[in-house]
């Protein structure tokens, strides 16, 4: 009997295998999130019966997986060094927004009076004012975004996109990349979850139903209708497609939508024209199979009327 579920740190556990019979035990360090509050220095070792393991990448041992971030580990240092470098250099030096050029040498007062005066006139509150130079002094304006920081930018976006792409996470989800050109919430929400959490869900899915030892027929399985959201006009248009063709009642399309339930609401529902390859076959075979005499509506009645004690006999089966 399962009494409750902890999400262990995985930097506390560790895997150990007997040497000799081969069966798996795990070393449970101090873990007062998880409730294994043992005393200080000592650990906890439970069979593999207690632990539901959930590994990813196990590429050099099936007990010991690998992160993502393994993966990503390159573009992760290099992207976090050229933030490094930006910091670094936007704090120890400066950028200015242009250049004066006299033209010939100039004493240092004249430097320092100079630009006191360009600060003063034409800096902070004053910028953009027109600029009246004399002495032959020049101005020349840097670009807005010069090439090293344009390429910055770029490697950023790349890292960003190298990153997300070994989560399998489309780019335009976390802000790099192309936003897809189609308008449609349901299509993008089918996308992350077939190209990023299916796999997960479904291995976390079959991992609790066979840790739980649940019983014969029962599983594990995710709610998913909030992730798998759809516009209210698809929404409304799956629905009815599910109670036309049997596969739902009118009382679960409604619960779908968020409606109560209707009296007679319980039932499924089928067009009774509907028929099975069976039984066209069976009346293709008779000499009259479109019922254009009265000869032969008698034979189509009789293969109405066998076609339902076939029926009744399949029920009693089943019923028995």
């Amino acid at each position: 009997m399962v009494n409750g579920l902890y999400v262990l740190d995985v930097a506390r556990v560790e895997t150990l295998v007997h040497e000799q019979t081969g069966e798996v035990f795990y070393r449970l360090q101090t873990d007062s999130l998880a409730g294994i509050n043992a005393s200080e220095g000592q650990t906890v070792t439970v069979p593999a019966s207690e632990i539901l393991h959930d590994r990813i990448n196990a590429f050099y041992h099936p007990l010991i997986g690998i992160s993502p971030l393994a993966a990503a580990s390159l573009p992760i240092l290099l992207g976090r060094e050229a933030q490094t470098a930006a910091t670094n250099f936007n704090r120890n030096s400066g950028r200015p927004s242009g250049i004066l050029t006299a033209p010939g040498a100039i004493s240092d007062e004249t430097v320092e009076q100079i630009r006191q005066h360009w600060s003063d006139n034409y800096g902070g509150n004053n910028a953009g004012r027109v600029a009246v130079m004399a002495d032959g002094l020049t101005y020349q304006p840097f670009q807005s975004v010069p090439a090293s920081d344009a390429q910055l930018l770029q490697q950023l976006n790349w890292t960003a996109a190298t990153v997300a792409s070994v989560f399998h996470v489309p780019g335009h989800m976390i802000g790099v990349g192309e936003t897809p050109s189609y308008d449609n919430i349901n299509a993008l929400n089918e996308q992350y979850y077939s190209q990023t959490l299916q796999s997960l869900i479904e291995q976390i899915e079959l991992l609790l139903t066979e840790g739980l030892k649940l019983p014969t027929g029962l599983v594990v399985s995710f709610n998913l209708d909030g992730l798998l959201r759809m516009d209210e006009l698809s929404l409304v248009e799956s629905e009815k497609v599910a109670v036309g063709a049997g596969i739902k009642s009118i009382n679960e399309s409604r619960a779908r939508l968020g409606l109560p339930p209707k009296a007679g609401g319980d039932d499924l529902y089928l067009q009774q024209q509907y028929f099975s390859l069976e039984a066209l076959q069976r009346r293709n075979g008779l000499a009259d199979p479109f019922n254009t005499g009265n000869g032969t509506k008698t034979q189509l009645n009789l293969w109405q009327l066998e076609a339902e004690i076939a029926e009744l006999k399949k029920e009693n089966r089943n019923a028995a």
